[in-house]
């Protein structure tokens, strides 16, 4: 029996390692994007990162924390595009759900002020609430033991 559930905590740490790299390839690919504009319709970006609300909801929330500063390092390096600027804000309001209440009003602050001045045409925190909608629900790394 012991050996069985050594198995099984050794499978689960795998899989762990390999959210976690997925959930890194997923963030660091926004800012390896060649153009400023890592979410501009029809690239990846929209719909890889609506993936991470599946990968994250496992995940500690130190390990939230971590991943959401990661991205904040990556919206810096697409500051240039306001409206990517303001879809990397309004995924990470998403990201961050019930369970850090604190940081996502800190997001959601931070884009109104940013949207509050100006008349704009688009709902950025829309757009990217329909992308997460559409998302497929299964993840590419799975969750189970085989």
């Amino acid at each position: 029996m012991k050996r069985k559930n050594r198995k099984v905590a050794s499978e689960l740490k795998a899989q762990e390692a390999a959210i976690h790299e997925e959930i890194l390839r997923v963030i660091v690919n926004a800012r390896a994007e060649y153009n400023a504009c890592a979410m501009a319709g029809g690239r990846y970006g929209m719909a890889e990162y609506a993936r991470l609300v599946k990968l994250f909801e496992g995940v500690s929330l130190e390990r939230l924390n971590e991943y959401l500063d990661l991205i904040d390092d990556v919206r810096q390096s697409h500051r240039s595009c306001f409206s990517c600027s303001m879809k990397f804000l309004a995924f990470c309001h998403s990201f961050c759900g019930e369970r850090l209440e604190e940081r996502r009003h800190s997001y959601k602050r931070e884009y109104d002020e940013a949207t509050g001045g100006c008349r704009l045409s688009r709902d950025f925190m829309k757009e990217v609430s329909d992308v997460i909608w559409r998302a497929p629900t299964r993840p590419a790394v799975d969750f189970m033991p085989s």
